[in-house]
C-alpha cells in the first residue's frame, strides 16, 4: 500500500488541529495517562483479541461459503494487519489494501476477498446503527419508536447478499459494455450465492463481534476512570465509527477524540470534562487494540514457526 506524502501531511496537520482544538476546550488538570487501571487496560486488550478471532472466523466462514477453504491461522494472521493498516489509514481506506492482503496471506483471489470485505462492511454498517439506536433509546436521547429503525437494521444484514445481487443487476442492466467483458457482475454473482442459514449465521456473528467490541468500548473508558453504561457503549461505538470514516487524520486522531466527545456530551457531561475524557480514553482504547493485533501478528508467527 503506497502513501502521498502530501496526503500524510495533511493528515498529520489535521490530527494537530483537532487535538489542540479539544485540549482547548478540555478541563486539562483532569486529564492524566497515568490513571489508567491495568486490569481494565488488560480487559479491553483480552475483549479486542476475542473480537479479532471472532472476524477471523467469519472471514473464514464467508471464504468458505465461496468454496475457498483456508487455515484458521492465516484468517487470523491476515485480520491482525488489516487492523493495523485500517488504523493508519484514513477514513477506512485501510479496506482497499484488503483483497491485495488478503491475496497475499491467503491465497484467494481479489474477486473473492473484495467479495468478503464488501459484504463484511455492509453488515458492520447494519449491526452498528442498529446497535447505535438501541443505545440512544435505551439512554432516553430519542423516542422508544425508534427502535423500530434497529429492528429493520438488524433485518437487513440477513439480506444483504439478496439486496446487492440486485444492485449489481441494475448497474449489469443499465452499463452492458462496462461489465460485459471480464464478467465482473457474473463472477460477483457467483460468491454471493448463499442461502438464508448462512446468511444469519455470519449476521449472528456479525453482531457477537461488536457486541464484543461495545464490552471493549464499556472496559476502556472504565479503565481510563470514566463509567460509561453499556448502552451508552453502543452509542459511543457508533459515534466512534461514523467519526472514523470521516476522519482524514492519522489513525483518527483529533477526528475520533472529537467524535467520542460529542457522544459524550450527548450523554450528559460538560464539554471540558468530556473532551478530557475523550482524550485519555481514545488513547487507551487504541493503544488496546494495537495491543491485541500485534500480539495476534507475533502468534501466528510463532505458530508458524513451530509448526514448521
Amino acid at each position: 500500500m503506497r502513501f502521498d506524502r502530501g496526503k500524510i501531511t495533511k493528515a498529520v496537520v489535521i490530527s494537530a488541529v483537532f487535538l489542540a482544538v479539544l485540549y482547548w476546550l478540555a478541563d486539562v488538570d483532569t486529564i492524566s495517562f497515568n490513571q489508567f487501571d491495568p486490569w481494565y487496560l488488560a480487559g479491553c486488550v483480552l475483549l479486542y483479541i476475542v473480537m479479532l478471532n471472532l472476524r477471523a472466523v467469519g472471514f473464514g466462514l464467508l471464504a468458505s461459503q465461496q468454496g475457498k477453504q483456508v487455515g484458521f491461522r492465516k484468517w487470523l494472521k491476515l485480520v491482525a494487519r488489516h487492523q493495523l493498516i485500517f488504523l493508519i489509514a484514513p477514513s477506512g481506506s485501510g479496506d482497499l489494501a484488503f483483497p491485495h492482503l488478503a491475496r497475499n496471506i491467503t491465497g484467494i483471489d481479489i474477486m473473492t476477498a473484495t467479495n468478503i470485505i464488501f459484504r463484511s462492511r455492509l453488515r458492520d454498517i447494519c449491526t452498528i446503527l442498529g446497535l447505535g439506536v438501541c443505545g440512544l433509546v435505551s439512554t432516553g436521547i430519542v423516542p422508544s419508536f425508534f427502535i423500530f429503525f434497529a429492528i429493520i437494521a438488524f433485518i437487513a444484514m440477513v439480506w444483504i447478499e439478496p439486496a446487492s445481487m440486485l444492485l449489481s443487476n441494475g448497474i449489469k442492466y443499465g452499463f452492458p459494455k462496462l461489465f460485459a467483458e471480464n464478467g465482473w457482475v457474473d463472477r460477483f454473482h457467483a460468491t454471493s450465492q448463499i442461502g438464508f442459514n448462512q446468511r444469519a449465521k455470519i449476521s449472528i456473528l456479525t453482531l457477537a463481534i461488536w457486541l464484543v467490541a461495545s464490552a471493549a468500548i464499556w472496559v476502556g473508558f472504565t479503565a481510563a476512570g470514566y463509567q460509561l453504561n453499556f448502552d451508552g457503549a453502543w452509542v459511543m461505538i457508533a459515534g466512534l465509527n461514523i467519526a472514523g470514516a470521516l476522519a482524514i487524520s492519522v489513525a483518527g486522531f483529533g477526528v475520533a477524540e472529537a467524535g467520542a466527545t460529542g457522544v459524550l456530551m450527548l450523554l450528559g457531561e460538560t464539554t471540558g470534562n468530556a473532551a478530557a475524557i475523550a482524550i485519555v480514553a481514545r488513547f487507551g482504547l487504541l493503544l488496546s487494540i494495537v495491543i491485541a493485533a500485534v500480539g495476534l501478528e507475533a502468534f501466528t508467527r510463532l505458530w508458524l514457526r513451530f509448526r514448521n
